[in-house]
């Protein structure tokens, strides 16, 4: 625990700096003229996290015991994707949630893990 401390408090300009990046990209809007920025900072969030997943590989091949076989495999590659609302797929959707639940859907672009939501 303590070597994660450190490594942590050693990286703490750099991940504030990565994050502040992140929220300087206006990714959440409903205007179309904005879907540029919105995946910009998906792709700056897949890349982000491709990032962790090769330091997480490199780190397990790093302390693996001579003789042990490490095999790290990417589960997930699902593209950065924003729906435009103004689809009858969409609209189908809203409508359907709308009639099951009593209440109109808000549309909040937050996506999710299953790379088709």
């Amino acid at each position: 625990m303590t070597s994660i401390k450190t490594y942590i408090d050693r990286n703490r300009d750099r991940f504030l700096e990565e994050l502040f990046e992140l929220i300087r990209i206006p990714s959440v809007s409903a205007k179309q003229e904005n879907k540029p920025d919105m995946i910009r900072a998906a792709e700056f969030l897949k890349d982000s996290l491709e990032k962790a997943a090769s330091l997480f590989r490199d780190y397990f091949l790093s302390i693996a015991p001579r003789g042990v076989k490490v095999k790290v495999e990417y589960l997930y590659g699902g593209e950065a994707y924003v729906s435009p609302l103004d689809t009858p797929e969409y609209q189908a959707a809203a409508l359907a949630m709308e009639e099951s639940f009593h209440k109109k859907p808000i549309p909040v672009r937050s996506g999710g893990s299953i790379p088709i939501v």
